[in-house]
């Protein structure tokens, strides 16, 4: 299967985002990719159809680092479900910087 990479972003004010997509009509997908969810060091996206699984990639801004990121990856799920990406302990997930990858 080919992976298509879908932007995720989420609005610093307001805190939802969209997603763009790009997929054709004879790919089965997770459909219905709400806005993430940023909760302490976690950030979660919810597919509610579709086939197939999908991931997050998450920029995580290292406290203490003046500035520097690192990007974490969650595992693979199946849909329908929601998926969670943790930063690591002294690092927290920068809002507007989610990927979702769908298979």
């Amino acid at each position: 299967m080919r992976q298509r990479i879908v932007g995720l972003a989420a609005a610093v004010v307001a805190g939802l985002g969209g997603v763009a997509v790009s997929a054709s009509a004879a790919q089965a997908l997770p459909t219905g990719c709400g806005a993430p969810d940023y909760t302490a060091n976690w950030v979660g996206v919810t597919c509610t159809g579709g086939t197939g699984q999908f991931r997050l990639g998450v920029s995580c801004l290292i406290i203490g680092s003046g500035g520097q990121t690192r990007w974490t990856y969650g595992p693979w799920k199946n849909t329908p479900t929601t998926n969670y990406v943790n930063c690591a302990t002294g690092s927290d997930p920068l809002q507007g910087t989610v990927i979702l990858y769908r298979r």
